[in-house]
């Protein structure tokens, strides 16, 4: 979850800008996806905007996803799901993270590997695939 926190590195006017991972959102239409939304997240240009400082006038990259998921990202963010900082409760002090894991399963096409959580939820029992759901403590 580490590419929604931060700052993205762009190239705006040939020269290296921090933007701020989860800003710039818009809209789009990709067949045959549907709607889907854009923002910027921190990471995917790795080196390129120091390497291609002043040769490009702009480079930039940003994330899709299908709608809701970065108000979603936001809400988990003003949660302190993303920070590193101990959150009082009472009188103790959380660190509180969000910890997501799975995988593609084998044979999906592109397309169903583009699903939405929900998507996905929804079309896994018709393809035989297998999903699990838990939550309890990090071990």
């Amino acid at each position: 979850m580490n590419e929604y926190e931060g700052e993205a590195y762009f190239l705006r006017e040939g020269r290296v800008t921090p933007v701020p991972a989860l800003t710039e959102l818009e809209e789009l239409e990709l067949p045959p996806l549907g709607k889907l939304e854009a923002f910027v997240t921190s990471g995917g240009l790795s080196t390129m905007p120091w390497t291609f400082a002043r040769k490009l006038r702009v480079l930039e990259n940003k994330t899709l996803r299908y709608p809701g998921h970065g108000q979603l990202l936001h809400g988990l963010r003003a949660l302190g799901l993303f920070g590193r900082e101990p959150i009082p409760v009472g009188s103790a002090a959380l660190v509180l993270s969000l910890a997501v894991q799975g995988g593609i399963p084998p044979g999906a096409t592109p397309v169903e590997r583009a699903l939405s959580g929900d998507q996905f939820l929804a079309a896994a029992p018709a393809r035989g695939w297998e999903v699990e759901r838990s939550v309890g403590p990090q071990t």
